[in-house]
């Protein structure tokens, strides 16, 4: 994340966000809906610092409401509940939240990379982690584009780079058609690895 954020100049945050970082421990020690509460109310706060800043530099947000929606329907899948069906609105991003420009979804020959378990955490075994894919899978509005972590770094972060150049290119394209003054991007013709 941080190479990325260097390389298009940008801003990185957490979701939750740091200031929510003493409650964290006391919160995912709760009951479900209690949790729930907790990371979309983080959602939100860090929703708000995004469109603060993205006007004035591109931001990259880690573990925002796809992730934490994927890891709540995975453990329910897991608990015997299976997953939702893929028609299902809980696949949709929330329509008062803000939506990101481009999601990554970063595999590494099937091991999801960092997920967001919280305490009492379950073993990551394959089961949970193919429920976890298929859960990301099945997101849409945005979709979500899956990136082969398990390549070498660089080529990872080459392929990264260029999704989020391929991104960045359309929406200045897209603001200047629509009469904003003339938009420019340091990093679609950044040399910066």
């Amino acid at each position: 994340s941080n190479k990325l954020v260097r390389h298009i100049s940008g801003s990185y945050v957490m979701s939750p966000p740091n200031c929510f970082a003493a409650f964290r421990q006391f919160f995912d020690s709760q009951d479900f809906l209690l949790r729930s509460a907790f990371y979309a109310l983080g959602n939100y706060i860090v929703a708000e610092f995004v469109k603060r800043t993205y006007f004035f530099k591109p931001v990259v947000v880690n573990r925002y409401w796809q992730s934490q929606a994927a890891l709540g329907l995975t453990k329910e899948a897991i608990q015997g509940k299976g997953l939702p069906p893929g028609d299902s609105p809980l696949y949709c991003w929330p329509k008062d939240l803000l939506v990101p420009d481009i999601i990554l979804f970063l595999t590494k020959t099937q091991v999801i990379l960092n997920p967001t378990i919280g305490e009492g955490r379950p073993v990551l075994t394959k089961q949970f982690t193919d429920l976890m894919i298929e859960t990301y899978t099945r997101m849409r509005d945005p979709p979500i584009i899956d990136v082969d972590g398990g390549a070498f770094k660089t080529k990872t972060f080459t392929t990264i780079k260029m999704l989020v150049n391929i991104t960045q290119q359309h929406l200045i394209d897209t603001y200047n058609a629509m009469g904003f003054s003339q938009i420019k991007s340091k990093s679609v013709n950044s040399k910066r690895s």
